[in-house]
């Protein structure tokens, strides 16, 4: 956590000084977060539907091929003109 705290918000205490009474953050700190965590290049696999699910409550869409399988090549030419559109 610490890491990811480091790297959205330049801060690796982020979450600890969260947790402390009173404390609060952003809207535009936690859309930083949503879009980093929803981007499929920070996960060994498939992002978790629960990523996807906190990035669209916060209103960060998913990249559409992550939202789907994640196998962007198995996308139809069709499809993936819209994708890239």
């Amino acid at each position: 956590m610490s890491r990811a705290a480091k790297i959205v918000a330049n801060h690796g205490g982020f979450f600890d000084r969260l947790a402390g009474e009173g404390a609060s953050c952003t809207t535009k700190m936690l859309e930083k977060f949503a879009r980093f965590l929803v981007d499929p290049a920070n996960w060994p696999g498939p992002v978790p539907q629960e990523v996807c699910d906190f990035a669209h409550a916060v209103g960060v869409s998913a990249p559409t091929a992550t939202a789907s399988s994640g196998k962007r090549e198995a996308i139809s030419p069709a499809d993936h003109a819209q994708v890239t559109a």
